[in-house]
């Protein structure tokens, strides 16, 4: 029988996993939880342009991906991984969750893209939103046993991390778990942000376009209802304004692929708009499509006074150059901010110029 790629992960205790909210705090997840009311894994079920992000806490420690399998002693990366998401609520700890088909990382990674009002996201594990899957509160009541009280080898240990590697996790439990996951029939917790949801739109009750756009301050707890409010605002008045931030809107959201669609659309009513190109300028090199951020930086550039803006954006355009393998453009573009005599940015200079290995 085939070894199956199977971990689990104890994390905290929370309702959605979307970010720490007044009604979503974490807990029952150790000391740094309770007294910061705060976890890593808060963001576990977030949407972060169709894919989410888990986090595990392992004590600053490389996951040892070998354990899965030893033909992995030698890589950073496995794919193919269904990682369990365990938790702890007053009486057991149960299955919250589970990403399908995710890849697994040795070494703790980060996104280069905020989102929802964080920076960046730590993560262990990546899959596409469409396979990860979050149980309701209520309906989570398959329980996973504990090695302390069944013997070891027999369930989750002091760790936070279970590679379940002996015969009977192999043999008696992953089957039990995979058939569970495979055939349940109860309810889910909407984890990703698809085009339906994007699309609706508000009720109309006589809100004007400025009303509705206001609207969209505070309601960034649900998405799905704020969105409604812009698209319904679109519908009224089809305008620079109205279609900007409409993309401003899914950029928070981290819908960066739709964003810089919107923003597209909202750059062709008004073609030299400096916020507008420097979002997709942003949204561009948070997705990786670092060709697009240089040519739209390079415009944006074009239409800067002198001062710190635009300093800051031909440093944006000099790591662009280095991200893209432009090490020519990059370098050249160094010697250039070098004649401003500015110390502005000198640090992400200097960070760049190590990089390239120059002085």
């Amino acid at each position: 029988m085939n070894k199956q790629k199977v971990i689990f992960c104890n994390i905290a205790w929370m309702k959605e996993y979307k970010g720490i909210k007044d009604n979503d705090i974490p807990r029952n997840g150790g000391s740094f939880v309770k007294e910061n009311n705060d976890a890593c894994e808060c963001t576990n079920f977030l949407d972060l342009n169709h894919k989410c992000y888990g986090f595990i806490e392992n004590r600053g420690n490389s996951l040892h991906i070998e354990r899965l399998d030893q033909k992995y002693a030698d890589k950073d990366v496995v794919e193919g991984v269904t990682v369990v998401w365990v938790a702890t609520d007053s009486i057991s700890c149960k299955i919250v969750g589970w990403y399908k088909n995710a890849i697994m990382y040795r070494n703790t990674e980060q996104t280069i893209a905020p989102v929802m009002g964080y920076d960046y996201l730590e993560y262990n594990f990546k899959a596409d939103a469409k396979n990860c899957y979050l149980i309701p509160e209520s309906d989570r009541d398959f329980v996973v046993p504990r090695a302390s009280k069944n013997g070891k080898g027999k369930g989750l240990g002091q760790s936070s991390i279970w590679y379940a590697e002996s015969a009977y996790a192999q043999n008696e439990f992953i089957p039990q778990v995979l058939d569970y996951i495979e055939n349940y029939k109860g309810k889910f917790v909407d984890v990703e942000i698809k085009k339906s949801d994007l699309e609706k739109i508000a009720e109309d009750t006589g809100l004007s376009v400025d009303e509705l756009i206001d609207k969209l301050e505070g309601y960034h707890e649900n998405p799905v209802e704020a969105i409604g409010y812009i698209n319904l605002a679109i519908k009224k008045e089809r305008s620079f304004k109205t279609l900007y931030e409409r993309g401003c809107y899914l950029d928070y959201l981290g819908a960066y692929d739709e964003a810089i669609e919107q923003y597209k659309k909202a750059l062709y009513e008004d073609k030299d708009n400096v916020d507008c190109l420097c979002a997709l300028m942003n949204c561009c090199f948070y997705t990786e499509r670092f060709f697009l951020a240089i040519e739209y930086g390079k415009k944006l550039l074009d239409l800067l006074e002198d001062g710190e803006f635009k300093y800051e954006i031909m440093v944006d355009l000099i790591e662009l150059y280095a991200l893209d393998f432009q090490d020519d453009k990059a370098i050249r573009g160094i010697r250039e901010y070098e004649k401003l005599n500015t110390g502005y940015c000198k640090d992400r200079i200097d960070n760049i110029k190590e990089a390239l290995g120059i002085d």
